[in-house]
């Protein structure tokens, strides 16, 4: 995962860099292929806003929070990014399971059961 980490009135220390960089590894277990990362931690007077935004492939999620403390913003920016990807897992997966149940449903319709149609027990 490539992750770009900018800060605006804030100067952000190699710790802040690994932690932000472990957090994002945590969501890509839902993201294939070549991912990319861009993190803005903007600090005001009395909060800190992060802005995260994940692209991998065709999918594309924004999440962002604002909060006293920057490691309280960042978990919560992440949390609504990994909410948002498992959603999207979850309706993927609904869909193929669907499909595939449709499918076992229409064939079990199809076939006879055994013994119906010959009145008994087969004497051949």
């Amino acid at each position: 995962m490539k992750i770009d980490i900018q800060g605006k009135n804030l100067e952000l220390s190699g710790i802040t860099r690994e932690n932000i960089a472990a957090r994002l590894q945590a969501v890509e277990k839902y993201l294939h292929g070549e991912t990319e990362a861009s993190v803005l931690l903007h600090h005001e007077k009395h909060s800190t806003r992060v802005d995260i935004s994940v692209r991998a492939g065709r999918v594309s999620v924004r999440g962002s929070a604002e909060t006293e403390h920057p490691a309280r913003a960042l978990e919560e920016a992440a949390a609504k990014i990994e909410a948002q990807l498992r959603r999207r897992k979850d309706r993927v997966k609904s869909h193929r399971v669907r499909t595939a149940g449709r499918q076992l449903v229409e064939s079990q319709e199809e076939e006879p059961a055994a013994g119906e149609g010959s009145g008994g027990e087969d004497w051949s």
